[in-house]
């Protein structure tokens, strides 16, 4: 039940992102949006990069069961 219920806000969640970013790209305009993506990206690989450190640097404290 409760792997349902996660599994249908995780639906929720990017049909609820996908919506905003298009209104996002609607107000800003597409010409300064793809500037923005950049800026995401590179922000979304440094905080990936600082993650696997993390987990690099403490693996006792990393959760390796599985999600049941």
């Amino acid at each position: 039940m409760w792997k349902f219920l996660h599994r249908q806000f995780t639906y929720f969640s990017w049909g609820f992102a996908l919506a905003m970013a298009a209104c996002i790209a609607y107000a800003v305009g597409v010409s300064d949006l793809l500037k923005y993506l950049v800026i995401s990206a590179v922000v979304g690989v440094v905080v990936s990069i600082g993650l696997f450190m993390l987990e690099r640097r403490f693996p006792e404290q990393t959760s390796t069961a599985p999600d049941e």
